[in-house]
């Protein structure tokens, strides 16, 4: 019998040490944890062999990656304090450097009189391999349900692989049948700026496996030759000790309608410059920023002059045009960034200058005086000059005084009329 046992022991030993990873038996002496067993499988697993293992603190633990070993220790203790089977995946740092991830699972086979004398008994193994097939089968199916439009491209500028994103963008049936198409059918022969599409391309992508990334626009087309604007993000990727560029393309389409809707709400269609409600939104906004620094802020108020006398001669074709002439000679006189004109209503037009004063306003309102007097519109019904002339409103306040939008509009409103009672083709200053 003792024989039969003998035998079966030694069966059973044969079979620990020939299995992938690693047996082990260590007692619950925290922060030791001695191990007392360790199968020939510890070697491959570990780097250490079971001599090595056993007895004395415990090396493997030394191993354990940093941020993995606050979890093992809550883990397992929660667990084997009430008896249960432990299971728990975490890395391990071998001496070369390299990772290996470790999926281990241990129980308490021997309760001893307390519990760090307890006997553990567990089994792990590598499955690195496995997370890394894991990982690949995640990253596929990000890439794969991404609503972009993902290629990978190689360094001889061909597509080796794309999303399910990029065969449904252009209609394609299948990736392959993207792959087949994509160089050849969707882009045009030339981009906006006149570059040949081909050669272009080349150039972007050369640069991407240069400089590491790159982001433009680009043209590109459906297969029935329909335009589609798109933006592209190129960045180089490390792979098996070379480089491939992942292409990032944003269809554009809808960006670009909801911006031109947008345009439109605050576009005056007739003089191409900004209208009534562009004027309000951005004036409340422009009062509310410049009020926190206490600064000044200009507010023009112009009419044209003798309009409707000009309208009854002309006609309301002409009279349109000379509303888009004195809206694009007055929009020339205002080149700075936070400057903005706008149509106000009929034959009124306003221009506000945050942060000029009342110098840097009455400059602006000269210029617009002369400017307009150079265009030489004819105005033969007019009763101050033989050509189109208009009269301004100026006004200047300090916003830390908090005044409104209404309180600008009203003052320079007065101004207006103050120049017409003065005699028309001149501006009134007024001090809010």
């Amino acid at each position: 019998m003792d024989k039969d046992l003998a035998a079966a022991n030694a069966k059973m030993q044969a079979i620990i040490n020939n299995l992938p990873g690693m047996v082990y038996q260590h007692l619950n002496d925290s922060p030791n944890y001695t191990i007392t067993f360790a199968s020939e499988g510890s070697k491959e697993l570990t780097g250490y062999t079971p001599e090595e293992l056993i007895g004395g603190p415990n090396k493997f633990m030394a191993m354990v990656h940093p941020d993995d070993l606050e979890g093992i220790a809550k883990n397992a203790e929660t667990t084997l304090d009430v008896g249960l089977p432990w299971e728990y995946t975490y890395r391990i740092i071998m001496q070369d450097g390299s990772i290996k991830w470790i999926l281990d699972r241990m129980v308490v086979t021997e309760v001893g009189q307390d519990s760090s004398s307890n006997i553990i008994d567990g089994y792990m193994f590598d499955i690195t391999e496995q997370r890394k097939l894991e990982s690949a089968e995640m990253s596929k199916l990000m890439l794969d349900t991404s609503p972009l439009c993902i290629q990978l491209w190689d360094k001889n500028l061909k597509i080796i692989e794309c999303n399910e994103a990029a065969a449904k963008l252009y209609g394609f049936e299948d990736k392959q049948e993207y792959i087949d198409r994509f160089i050849n059918e969707c882009s045009p022969e030339f981009q906006p700026d006149g570059q040949n599409s081909k050669e272009k391309a080349a150039g972007l992508l050369s640069k991407a496996f240069k400089e590491g990334r790159c982001v433009f626009d680009w043209m590109h087309q459906m297969p029935d030759g329909t335009p589609m604007p798109t933006e592209i993000t190129l960045v180089r990727v490390d792979y098996k000790n070379d480089h491939l560029v992942v292409g990032y393309t944003r269809d554009l389409r809808d960006i670009l309608r909801l911006e031109t809707e947008a345009e439109k709400a605050y576009y005056d269609a007739l003089t191409g410059i900004n209208n009534r409600r562009y004027f309000d939104e951005n004036l409340k906004r422009l009062l509310k920023t410049i009020s926190r620094s206490g600064s000044v802020l200009s507010l023009l108020m112009i009419d044209i002059d003798f309009f409707k006398k000009y309208n009854d001669t002309y006609g309301h074709s002409e009279g349109d045009n000379c509303l888009r002439i004195v809206a694009n000679t007055i929009s020339k006189c205002i080149t700075r960034t936070d400057d903005f004109v706008a149509r106000y209503g009929g034959e009124e037009f306003v221009v506000v200058l945050p942060n000029t004063d009342e110098k840097g306003a009455c400059l602006i309102a000269e210029k617009l005086l002369h400017n307009i007097q150079l265009r030489r519109i004819p105005h033969e019904k007019s009763d101050i000059a033989d050509y189109v002339t208009i009269s301004i409103g100026v006004v200047t306040g300090k916003t830390d005084r908090m005044q409104n939008m209404d309180d600008y509009i009203k003052k320079a409103d007065e101004m207006m009329y103050a120049s017409k009672q003065g005699g028309r083709n001149r501006y009134t200053f007024g001090d809010l």
